[in-house]
C-alpha cells in the first residue's frame, strides 16, 4: 500500500512540474493551456 501511495505522489509531483514548464512555454492568460495539455497527455499515456 505504501508503494501505491508513493507512486501516486510521484505522479502528482511530475504532473505539476510538467504543467508549470508548459505554462512557461505557452504563457496564455485567457485559457489554461498548460493544464489542458498536461491532462490530455496524461490521458493518452
Amino acid at each position: 500500500m505504501l508503494k501505491n501511495v508513493l507512486l501516486v505522489g510521484l505522479g502528482g509531483a511530475l504532473g505539476s512540474i510538467v504543467r508549470y514548464f508548459i505554462s512557461l512555454l505557452l504563457a496564455a492568460k485567457t485559457f489554461p493551456f498548460a493544464t489542458f495539455t498536461v491532462n490530455i497527455l496524461g490521458v493518452l499515456l
